[in-house]
């Protein structure tokens, strides 16, 4: 008799540790998405920054931390210099490492609504480049 309630007391808890943990998980890390010009992303490997022209854009972008409060990442800058003119320019590149903050909840998904880096990436003046938390 003491074997078996040994038993169901291990199994219960087993059974409960099991239902708990995917809960905890759900809530420390938000399934999150960002939105670029047209719809919303989760883990983007390219993030168009200039929605009119597409002139300027994140590449190769991989993720750490995506769902927490900050998710870190590298890439590449795409730009085109628009010399002499938009048209006529050359795209460039350049490494950069940049993060999505302001992790929030809109229209009932989590969604990171800034990056940030340096200020030349965003062409802005600011280290800060704010998403659209929606489609455009």
């Amino acid at each position: 008799m003491t074997t078996f309630r040994l038993l169901s007391t291990a199994l219960v808890s087993l059974a409960g540790a099991t239902l708990v943990t995917p809960l905890a998980s759900a809530s420390t890390h938000p399934v999150a998405q960002l939105f670029d010009c047209s719809s919303a992303l989760a883990h983007p490997r390219e993030v168009v920054l200039t929605c009119a022209d597409a002139n300027r854009a994140l590449e190769s972008i991989t993720w750490s931390h995506w769902g927490t409060k900050t998710a870190s990442a590298r890439g590449v800058l795409s730009w085109n210099t628009c010399t002499p003119s938009c048209a006529g320019g050359k795209m460039k590149t350049r490494p950069v490492q940049f993060r999505a903050t302001g992790l929030a909840r809109v229209g009932g998904r989590w969604i990171y609504t800034e990056l940030v880096g340096p200020s030349w990436i965003w062409q802005n003046g600011s280290t800060v480049f704010h998403l659209p938390t929606r489609a455009l």
